[in-house]
């Protein structure tokens, strides 16, 4: 059982009005007691005595009413748009966002959800964003549209604790199974796309001849090829440095490797196949640059997409490279164990169900004669 009670006292400043008297301010003192606690006093002060009775008796009714101090006392409150932008500064969550988040982050500030007050978010807000979003001239799918809803989640997640801001997932949890329901959001599946080999040729060709262009100085097809031959990330290829390369032992070091737990300071050795090797040495940045592939992996991939775009394949991403490398070493032969020591994976299941693509067929031509 709480019971609070409030008092006025009336103050007399040092400073003077305009009639030569000293300036009257009233200060409120509201009284906690619940039992089993020590008694609570909140103070707040005003320059009218009117103002200071209002708050006196609201701030005592939702007291009372809520058995205590209400947590969303001292809490500010901002629109969504303002929330993200301070979290988006934020020291150490900012760095973190990467270029994906970071676009969603920006055009959930720029979108009408981004004028509502946090604390005032519904469902019937998402619910209407994600209907705008699925009617845009870019058409976006419903699985695209599920990341909105789910950085937003993110967000607001860390408004109360980081941000001091009022704000709750209520929201989400009222609009998720009606947006699933209706199809506007969708969670993403497993992609299964892996180049052909006769896609691959074209793909370098393509590139080779890219490179031949006065204008152009990154050497994609390299870069595509030693993606391919070590598992790894464009991002992760584009910041390797010589230093961590070890051509005597046959291994690189992959510093602050993607991990959904911890990202920085997760060094991994990998092992090179040779390919891989023989690509690093033959690099001219060798001797005078600290990185291996010294170029903005927005550039590369700018580069891949509109090499691809320009021979007609469809739907088929530079990240799709890292997936084609996972299955050719496990169609070699080499247990998921070792395939995870080159791919970075720590659990089997995320290597299974996301990198592994080993097609129906090519388990087939496997099975002949066997039965």
């Amino acid at each position: 059982m709480t019971s609070a009670k409030y008092y006025i006292e009336e103050r007399k400043g040092l400073t003077k009005d305009k009639k030569g008297q000293p300036k009257v301010s009233y200060r409120v003192k509201i009284r906690i007691r619940t039992k089993g606690r020590k008694p609570q006093n909140i103070t707040r002060t005003f320059a009218k005595r009117a103002a200071a009775e209002q708050w006196g008796k609201n701030r005592t009714k939702e007291i009372e009413q809520c058995e205590g101090i209400p947590e969303t006392w001292g809490l500010r409150e901002l629109t969504i748009g303002e929330l993200i932008y301070e979290y988006m500064d934020h020291p150490t969550m900012g760095p973190k966002i990467g270029r994906n988040k970071f676009y969603v982050l920006r055009r959930l500030a720029a979108s009408k959800i981004g004028e509502i007050v946090a604390s005032q978010l519904t469902g019937s807000d998402v619910h209407d964003h994600c209907l705008q979003r699925l009617n845009a001239d870019t058409q976006p799918s419903p699985t695209t549209i599920y990341h909105d809803v789910s950085v937003l989640k993110t967000v607001m997640a860390s408004a109360k604790t980081c941000f001091r801001v009022n704000a709750s997932l209520g929201y989400h949890h009222e609009a998720l199974p009606e947006l699933q329901s209706a199809g506007l959001v969708e969670r993403s599946h497993r992609r299964e796309r892996l180049p052909t080999e006769a896609e691959i040729s074209r793909i370098f060709a393509a590139l080779k001849k890219r490179r031949k262009h006065r204008n152009s100085s990154i050497p994609a097809d390299e870069i595509a090829k030693f993606a391919i031959y070590s598992c790894m990330r464009l991002s992760e290829i584009t910041r390797a440095k010589w230093q961590d390369f070890d051509s005597k032992a046959g291994t690189l070091v992959i510093r602050d490797r993607k991990d959904p737990r911890k990202k920085t300071g997760n060094h991994q050795v990998i092992p090179l196949c040779d390919g891989a090797i023989a690509l690093i040495e033959s690099q001219p940045t060798k001797g005078n640059h600290e990185l291996i592939f010294p170029f903005n992996p927005k550039s590369v991939g700018a580069a891949w997409t509109r090499v691809v775009k320009s021979i007609d394949i469809k739907d088929l991403r530079f990240h799709d490279l890292r997936a084609l490398g996972i299955t050719l070493l496990l169609q070699s032969g080499l247990t998921t164990a070792e395939v995870m020591k080159v791919s970075g994976h720590r659990n089997e299941s995320v290597l299974s169900n996301h990198y592994n693509r080993i097609s129906p067929e090519y388990v087939r031509s496997k099975l002949k004669g066997l039965c």
